[in-house]
């Protein structure tokens, strides 16, 4: 049995420049319980929550498949080119073609995004979150011009079930699933667990990545024996821990405390 949680994301239409973006950080240096934390920027409307098999009956989105792979040494990321299985208008138009980037920004943090690939999306000023950004010319195919074969610092992989990324002086480890449709993992090198797990159930649409111009769904599979959720907004509950099959609302409402188990003044995000 595994409990997976689901992450969507909305922008309202009249700030619909606002960016539609992912930017996933993860932490592992002093987690002692083998969950990493993790940092997702949010826009304005979030709902999480674990949910069963089944499809949804209006199909949200269908996912995206894995054109192209380029790996660049030196600077110890990882590009992968996306492209739409198929279209969805529910929430809205899909973006056609995304560009994922997976790339270590120290030895404890790697970092995840995934951008729309043919239009410039609004993201936070680097003077508020200073971060590496990685040229986009980075991932020019050297290997082909220069022939020096797969030992270029930088090259176009074959296509196979999966792609890793990881550091030597990294205890983290990126995994990119070939699957239809496609996901992604990080986990540990020194003893396997897994810290994230966004690999599609194909027979569920409600873990496949979506992206539109107003809604992005992310989903996460959880290992039962190990995790635990708290936070996720203001809640008066009768434990602090999640559960399961629970829905909750990241959107403020003008309730007292004294209401049970709906979404109350504030929405923190708190893991």
């Amino acid at each position: 049995m595994e409990v997976r949680s689901r992450l969507l994301f909305f922008e309202y239409k009249t700030l619909q420049y606002f960016s539609s973006s992912i930017e996933r950080v993860m932490e592992s240096h002093g987690n002692k319980t083998g969950l990493s934390n993790y940092h997702i920027l949010l826009v304005f409307f979030a709902i999480s929550f674990p949910f069963s098999h089944g499809q949804e009956t209006d199909t949200v989105g269908y996912g995206y498949v894995i054109e192209a792979v380029t790996v660049n040494l030196p600077t110890k990321s990882l590009k992968a080119e996306l492209t739409l299985i198929k279209n969805s208008s529910v929430y809205g138009a899909d973006i056609q073609n995304l560009n994922l980037l997976a790339s270590f920004e120290t030895k404890d943090r790697l970092r995840i995004r995934v951008t729309d690939s043919q239009t410039q999306r609004w993201e936070i000023p680097q003077e508020i979150i200073p971060r590496q950004n990685i040229p986009h010319d980075t991932f020019k195919p050297k290997s082909y011009i220069d022939g020096d074969g797969d030992d270029s610092p930088v090259n176009h992989r074959a296509l196979l079930e999966n792609q890793i990324l990881s550091s030597p002086t990294s205890d983290l480890v990126f995994t990119l699933h070939n699957t239809n449709p496609f996901g992604f993992s990080v986990s540990r090198k020194s003893n396997g667990d897994v810290l994230f797990d966004a690999s599609p159930d194909t027979t569920n649409s409600g873990t496949f990545l979506v992206f539109k111009d107003q809604y992005i769904q992310l989903s996460s599979s959880l290992p039962v024996d190990k995790s635990s959720l708290y936070g996720l907004g203001e809640h008066t509950k009768s434990t602090l821990k999640l559960q399961a099959n629970e829905t909750l609302t990241l959107w403020n409402a003008d309730l007292a405390s004294a209401n049970l188990n709906v979404n109350l003044w504030v929405s923190p995000i708190l893991h």
